[in-house]
């Protein structure tokens, strides 16, 4: 059987705001530590996390979802991106890893985006994230970070982040 050359579809508002999202994670000095580039990441994918198939190391898991869109102004739409996040901690029963290890490492994700003290940073940032379509580039974390065991294997985290996105619709 032949195989098919996939047509490459154009990048969208969406695609490249979440592409810097997930450059900004993976490059962050402290969750690299934990999480290695690419070995402890799943980011385009889309299949639902299943913290069987992920071992015994750390392990990030994104899923990068449009949400509503609505009228911007006369010319653009805006809409939310949301991205859930699950962040495995496994052998938490084995004292590995525990709840307040996936406090500490909601909290450095959080500072990925709005680092401690340093404005200037956070501004870099937002700028960033509005170069590539963000309406202002402020992130919410809008789905607190849950925790779900997984049996004795390890602890989940589902937490989410949602960020607005515009989208010109004429010149």
């Amino acid at each position: 059987m032949a195989s098919m050359n996939k047509p490459s579809l154009p990048r969208g508002n969406r695609s490249r705001v979440y592409q810097r999202i997930v450059e900004l994670m993976q490059t962050d000095p402290t969750l690299s530590k934990f999480f290695p580039v690419p070995a402890a990441w799943s980011v385009c994918d889309g299949k639902p996390f299943n913290p069987d198939l992920v071992g015994a190391t750390p392990f990030v898991h994104l899923v990068p979802r449009p949400y509503t869109t609505a009228w911007y102004g006369p010319d653009s739409m805006a809409g939310i991106l949301q991205v859930d996040c699950f962040v495995w901690l496994p052998g938490n029963s084995l004292g590995q890893y525990n709840a307040l290890d996936a406090l500490d490492l909601w909290e450095i994700l959080e500072q990925v985006f709005y680092p401690l003290n340093d404005r200037e940073k956070q501004q870099a940032i937002r700028a960033s994230l509005v170069a590539e379509g963000a309406k202002t580039g402020l992130v919410m974390f809008s789905q607190p970070a849950t925790q779900q065991q997984a049996q004795d294997k390890g602890l989940v985290s589902y937490g989410a982040l949602q960020i607005d996105v515009t989208r010109r619709i004429s010149p």
